[in-house]
């Protein structure tokens, strides 16, 4: 029986690279199936490759031997987390496995990160902010605001479109309905109204096309000096934390507002009932 796991493996010279194509990657989707993979697990290397192709050139989608240390090096770069970057490695090595190609894997995992990844404050992100406003650059200012307050991650991006918009909600690659508080909801509808974009995504080149994770991570990062903050921090996954820091931050104090409020209802209704105060 012949083994499927080499079904792919394409008849290309290995100098010319292999292409990350639509059918190789379904056929190593299957075989991580096969070989009784978690559903986690093929969802998981699914996002990895959707990545590595986003990331190669538009017109050639093709992995050569120094191909995945430029992508680790871009990612790293970005902000990744070396875990995350190792994650992204290895979904590559196996699929280039899986196509017969050992010889464009990537060795060598980044050791454990030391330390925290770098946390964006409140005030350096308005600093951003303002840098992005001070210099006209509107699209942006709506990109860094996608990030840190309607609390999108990259991916969403392609979600946060007019109809979303319209509606006051994004549904993220999770299936999270995203609340869009109003004030941003207002500038990216009038953002829409003066680009003319009746419908689909908001935030895109101009050609109308996605913008890529490294075109969002340089926009952002054309701010850095200007608002004096490093540019480690100008990315979209810092914004996001930061999003995410605040909710919880906000969560915290609530909850001590809620215990004072029950405690203090429960000492009225002592005074009035309570047994050595009751008659």
């Amino acid at each position: 029986m012949t083994d499927q796991r080499n079904a792919e493996p394409m008849s290309e010279q290995p100098d010319e690279g292999q292409e990350v194509t639509q059918a190789a990657m379904r056929a190593f989707f299957e075989d991580l199936r096969r070989r009784n993979r978690t559903p986690e697990t093929v969802k998981t290397y699914k996002q990895k490759l959707n990545q590595l192709v986003e990331m190669l050139p538009p017109d050639d989608k093709r992995v050569r031997r120094g191909t995945l240390a430029e992508m680790r090096d871009r990612l790293l770069e970005e902000g990744y987390a070396p875990c995350t970057v190792n994650l992204f490695v290895s979904a590559c090595n196996s699929f280039l496995e899986f196509c017969g190609h050992r010889e464009f894997q990537l060795g060598r995992p980044l050791p454990p990160q030391k330390g925290h990844q770098p946390t964006l404050t409140r005030t350096e992100y308005l600093r951003i902010l303002g840098a992005a406003k001070a210099q006209g650059r509107e699209r942006s200012y709506l990109l860094i605001k996608a990030f840190t307050t309607a609390g999108l991650c990259f991916p969403d991006l392609v979600h946060l479109t007019r109809e979303a918009a319209e509606a006051g909600e994004v549904e993220n690659e999770d299936g999270v309905m995203m609340h869009l508080p109003a004030s941003y909801r207002a500038e990216l509808l009038d953002y829409a109204e003066r680009r003319e974009i009746a419908a689909g995504p908001l935030l895109i080149t101009r050609s109308g096309t996605p913008l890529s994770r490294t075109a969002v991570t340089a926009e952002i990062q054309r701010f850095a000096e200007i608002a004096d903050v490093p540019a480690e921090k100008c990315n979209p996954r810092c914004l996001h934390r930061l999003y995410v820091d605040t909710m919880n931050e906000i969560a915290d104090r609530m909850a001590v507002f809620v215990r004072q409020a029950h405690d203090q209802m429960l000492e009225t209704e002592q005074l009035s009932i309570g047994w050595k105060n009751g008659k």
